[in-house]
């Protein structure tokens, strides 16, 4: 089997004159990229980079950040990706799970570029290609270390769409696994990669752009596309295709968009490289949604508890997609990745269920752990988070797609202590306090009656802490900001993204202000000062103009 290198040493050579990368008004050709990831392998190897280390990559996504990833793959190296805002304690444990050879930050240029590929480390299919780190039980998240061959088993599945002269858009941060198909599908199938940074993804202007006259083929996780769809749903007739996954699908947004492009459901834990099977869904509107069959290079098995063949169970992966493991950490890949009769495969711990057609239903997980807005959370740890931190009792859940924590004690200092154990990725949207945890009468935790007490009044607290705000403005922000919470906003409660409000959703408040008041407010007219008072003093000043 093939390896990254020389994969992509062979498509330079039949695209060299084609666009790679485009990053607003700035170009690379499939040589260009060649030439200055070269560079960046000659500085690499100069800092004394041993095969198969590891080099910790500190950019924004973009031209550079992919040459440098590139550079480190044609070193021998492999890369990982960690963003900014991670807990001190945290970033220790996760830097000591791996054999780090290098930090490649902003500081770090590269070498005159250079097309000899004389000096490219030998790879094989089987060399570490990049490490992912995954929510775990305990404070130290799991490293999940990824070969050559599970990202090239992509390049043979036809129904991403990734055919030479296409475009698709890069815009998932990249630490995050999405990426994977985003960089290296388009870029070692002689695609165009559309860069798009972490501001512009937050501008609805530039992302319709792109959806419309950008892009062929766009991931998106669930709550983009949603998002999107709620607000032009025949903006998707620019596109050949959106592959939508990192949550399960909604299905009246999938029914909306179908008139307009194909839409593929791309389900699969990060142990089994991305995508573990596809569903493609075209039409007029499908009658549910389905995670599909396995990708190309991957087979799947469903078994029950006592692991015999069913159409009800536990889904295994098994193939070229299966990660090495869980890097440095034998007993946990063990526990994971098990043998099948003489073939290895990872338990995903998602539970399924395979229709008459052969097509499979995702059902529920059989674990704690779940997916919130493309990444993967284990309740649990979010939980002990918060047992260390003095909530007396508390249980995590999932409400209307956001991590919602109950706790029977919580104090002025719970968030910022809380913060300290998590990132922010993990942190709960909002806080329910209870007298007590509810139980089943099988001793478990009642979620149900949990996700019915959020809608009580007066139960539901924001989970951030708040700066004291002006008296508000007669323009309706704080009923909308509460709309969108789910919950009341406290009297002095102010800062947006301390009341638990994400990205998305923050979009969604400034268009639900447009609309009520006929501006064109934009989001970074919010985000320079993300405040429920600074919104209600905007929105004279933008109707007075």
């Amino acid at each position: 089997m093939t390896s990254f290198t020389t994969t992509f040493r062979a498509v330079v050579a039949a695209h060299g004159d084609a666009v790679a990368l485009r990053e607003d008004a700035r170009e690379l050709t499939y040589s260009e990229l060649a030439a200055l990831a070269g560079g960046y392998r000659d500085a690499i190897l100069r800092r004394g980079l041993r095969r198969g280390q590891v080099v910790v990559l500190q950019r924004e996504r973009g031209i550079d950040a992919t040459a440098a990833m590139i550079g480190i793959l044609l070193a021998g190296g492999a890369y990982t990706v960690i963003g900014e805002g991670y807990p001190q304690h945290r970033l220790a444990g996760m830097l000591a799970a791996l054999d780090v050879g290098l930090v490649l930050d902003a500081d770090v240029v590269p070498d005159p570029p250079t097309p000899d590929a004389g000096r490219d480390v030998p790879r094989t299919a089987e060399d570490l290609m990049y490490v992912i780190f995954t929510s775990g039980t305990t404070s130290v998240p799991k490293a999940v270390g990824v070969p050559d061959r599970a990202v090239l088993r992509l390049l043979r599945e036809p129904r991403l769409g990734l055919r030479p002269g296409r475009r698709i858009t890069h815009l998932s941060t990249i630490e995050f696994d999405a990426s994977v198909v985003e960089l290296w599908g388009g870029l070692l199938s002689g695609m165009t990669v559309v860069c798009v940074s972490s501001r512009q993804v937050l501008d609805p202007f530039v992302m319709f752009d792109l959806i419309e006259f950008g892009a062929d083929v766009m991931w998106m996780t669930s709550s983009l596309f949603n998002f999107f769809v709620d607000r032009r749903p025949e903006a998707f007739a620019g596109l050949e295709r959106v592959i939508v996954g990192g949550e399960a699908l909604s299905l009246h947004h999938v029914n909306l968009a179908l008139p307009y492009v194909t839409v593929v459901n791309g389900y699969g834990p990060t142990e089994n490289t991305v995508f573990t099977t596809l569903d493609v869904m075209d039409g007029a509107s499908v009658p549910a949604i389905a995670i599909g069959t396995p990708v190309a290079g991957t087979d799947v098995l469903v078994v029950d508890e006592d692991g015999r063949p069913a159409r009800h169970g536990e889904l295994l992966a098994l193939g070229d997609g299966l990660a090495v493991g869980y890097v440095n950490d034998p007993a946990k890949t063990a526990a994971s990745f098990v043998d099948v009769g003489g073939r290895r495969a990872y338990r995903t711990g998602d539970h399924v269920t395979v229709r008459e057609d052969g097509r499979l239903a995702f059902e529920g997980r059989v674990d704690s752990q779940v997916k919130v807005s493309g990444y993967r959370i284990d309740l649990q740890e979010v939980e002990n988070a918060f047992l260390q931190c003095g909530a007396g009792t508390a249980k995590a859940f999932v409400d209307d797609g956001k991590v919602v924590v109950a706790v029977t004690r919580v104090g002025d200092a719970l968030r910022p202590l809380v913060a300290e154990y998590l990132p922010a990725f993990m942190q709960p949207r909002a806080i329910l306090l209870v007298d007590a945890i509810p139980l089943m009468p099988s001793g478990k935790a009642d979620v149900r009656a949990l996700r019915a007490a959020t809608s009580a009044p007066g139960l539901l607290t924001p989970a951030g802490p708040s700066a004291a705000a002006p008296a508000p403005a007669a323009t309706g922000i704080r009923e909308l900001v509460a709309a969108h919470l789910g919950a009341p906003v406290p009297a002095e409660a102010d800062n947006l993204f301390a009341l638990g409000l994400d990205s998305i959703a923050l979009w969604k408040v400034v268009a639900a202000v447009n609309d009520a008041h006929g501006l064109e407010l934009s989001l970074f007219d919010v985000l320079d000062d993300p405040t429920i008072s600074a919104l209600e003093a905007l929105v004279p000043t933008a109707l007075a103009a």
